[in-house]
């Protein structure tokens, strides 16, 4: 019985495989840049169209200032309970990257903003539920939520409070954030930190009066070697200073100077401690007269891998060599992803289900064109046999 649906399956994405090349190709071509709200908005309204037209049902989770999250349910009441998809609608790319970089394929790539992170998710997502609807499966709902402000890392962002309502109840999910190129599935993933440190000190003119300033760019120099200390291999934490923003004219004492630090770590544990080691640096002075604050935001939780989230990329792995793709290794990632919150909210998970390939966040970001076709066939097969 799975394996005639399956064939199926199969015969409905080879059918369908040039309208789902120009699905994604309009996808990748709709413009959804994360610092521009309204136009992430503009794309969740074109995928909700697209949702409603094979009879899912739709609502937009709206907050103030920031992109909308679209949550779509095709079969509710179903009796058994719901399977969960998960992916984003934002990307990372400005304006002048869609209108010099349009989507278009050469000797099975595809090219184009967003075409693995994460258009390529959404269209894997959006025919896995159409050749579920086209076989007539009605065992369970398929839920699908597509965030809109992922690359902004969830900074005031209510996305944590929505995933763990939207999962409860779930029986597991699956997160088409770019899959990898070597077509491993993500088990687990570190947690995100995201720290804004700010060296205050005095004003002065370097000549006449320096010795009446205090230089805060110095401060933070002594402070950005503390930190970077932190960097532990073992405890899988990293930690980097990614931006540093100070001073006027070089004959002037600078009275202020900022730090962007980007901290990953591996386990829940490791937060506050981590936190705290922070803070002692940012307490430590050098320089008499200077003051430092620091500001924590946390983007992602770890993706802890449970022994449920493991039995789920399993089954996977099965379905993966029962349709002659081979096995499937598994992977834990430095970057943090959605599938954070679903594991936070005690539903098993597997994340990077989405398109393969490499180069996310790039100019040259890729993906290969018959995973879209491989993925949609395997994800609905896999529903199919929970």
């Amino acid at each position: 019985m799975w394996q005639a649906q399956v064939n199926k399956i199969k015969e409905y994405i080879k059918e369908n495989e040039k309208e789902i090349i120009a699905t994604w190709e309009r996808f990748v071509n709709t413009y959804s840049g994360t610092m521009e709200p309204d136009k992430v908005n503009e794309f969740a309204g074109l995928c909700k169209t697209e949702l409603e037209n094979i009879g899912a049902k739709c609502k937009l989770v709206e907050e103030k200032d920031k992109a909308s999250t679209l949550i779509a349910v095709l079969g509710e009441g179903r009796k058994e309970k719901p399977v969960l998809l998960s992916s984003h609608l934002d990307t990372v790319f400005g304006r002048e990257d869609f209108q010099e970089n349009p989507f278009h394929i050469k000797d099975g790539i595809a090219y184009g903003p967003g075409v693995i992170d994460d258009k390529g998710g959404i269209v894997i997502a959006l025919y896995t539920m159409k050749a579920l609807e086209h076989i007539g499966f009605d065992k369970r709902p398929v839920k699908l939520i597509l965030s809109g402000d992922e690359e902004l890392g969830r900074r005031l962002s209510k996305c944590e409070e929505m995933y763990l309502k939207e999962a409860e109840g779930c029986l597991c999910a699956f997160n088409l954030e770019a899959g990898q190129e070597d077509n491993r599935l993500c088990i687990g993933r570190k947690g995100k930190i995201e720290c804004d440190i700010t060296v205050s000190g005095v004003r002065a003119h370097a000549a006449n009066c320096g010795e009446k300033g205090k230089n805060a760019i110095v401060e933070m120099s002594h402070k950005i070697i503390d930190l970077q200390k932190l960097n532990d291999e073992k405890r899988g934490i990293i930690i980097n200073v990614g931006t540093i923003r100070g001073g006027t004219l070089s004959n002037v004492v600078p009275a202020a100077c900022t730090a962007e630090v980007d901290i990953r770590y591996k386990s829940v544990d490791d937060y506050e401690s981590i936190k705290d080691s922070v803070l002692q640096i940012c307490d430590k002075t050098y320089i008499d007269g200077t003051k430092t604050n620091a500001v924590f935001a946390q983007s992602f939780p770890p993706f802890e891998t449970t022994i449920a989230d493991f039995e789920l990329y399993e089954k996977a792995s099965d379905v993966s060599n029962r349709l002659g793709y081979g096995h499937v290794g598994g992977v834990t990632l430095n970057d943090g992803s959605d599938s954070a919150y679903i594991n936070k909210a005690g539903v098993p998970v597997v994340c990077a289900f989405g398109a393969q390939g490499s180069k996310n966040h790039t100019k040259q970001e890729y993906a290969i064109v018959d995973s879209i076709f491989n993925r949609a066939v395997w994800l609905s097969s896999l529903i199919l046999d929970l």
